[in-house]
């Protein structure tokens, strides 16, 4: 089922379609009007030709209005001025009820987010990937990974398969 809002840019997009049309009519009845008068220099002829003019304009401002589709959505005017369209449903509109239990959640989630940290892993120590026996040097720390040179080789490692050089398996 679509959306209220598709609904509404569906009808708007009709109308407007339906509108151009009508004055591209118009303009070409005006045009047909004017081919009949003789004289271009009279004041009918001028009269015809500022309408022809207006009526382009108007169309070429809703060609315009229906290239801009990126900002359709958000330029939405209700004719009805008592009318307040339901507000959107959004965490951000949520109301807090209970700001201990908000806290609690919100440092689970960066725990959750960011995982266990290696405190012990610091730029410049010598280290050794799980299961291998080359050790290496600790240029850079980020979240999850480290930089550490193998070999003359930089290589993004997670930190937690890191293990300080000295210790024994």
């Amino acid at each position: 089922m679509p959306s209220k809002k598709k609904n509404i840019l569906k009808q708007a997009k009709q109308q407007v379609k339906v509108r151009r049309e009508s004055i591209l009519r118009d303009m070409s009845v005006l045009i047909k009007e004017r081919e009949n008068i003789l004289d271009a220099g009279s004041e009918e002829y001028a009269d015809l030709s500022n309408r022809i003019a207006e009526l382009f304009n108007e169309v070429k401002e809703l060609d315009e209005a229906v290239a801009n589709k990126g900002k359709k959505s958000k330029n939405i005017v209700w004719r009805d001025e008592d009318f307040t369209p339901s507000p959107k449903k959004k965490a951000s509109n949520a109301e807090i009820v209970n700001d201990e239990a908000y806290s609690e959640s919100l440092e689970k989630s960066i725990t959750a987010r960011t995982g266990p940290i290696a405190k012990w892993l610091k730029p410049g120590i010598l280290v050794k990937k799980r299961g291998s026996e080359m050790v290496g040097l600790v240029m850079d720390i980020k979240q999850r990974y480290a930089t550490v040179l193998f070999g003359g080789c930089e290589t993004n490692v997670r930190s937690l398969s890191l293990r300080p050089a000295d210790w024994e398996k």
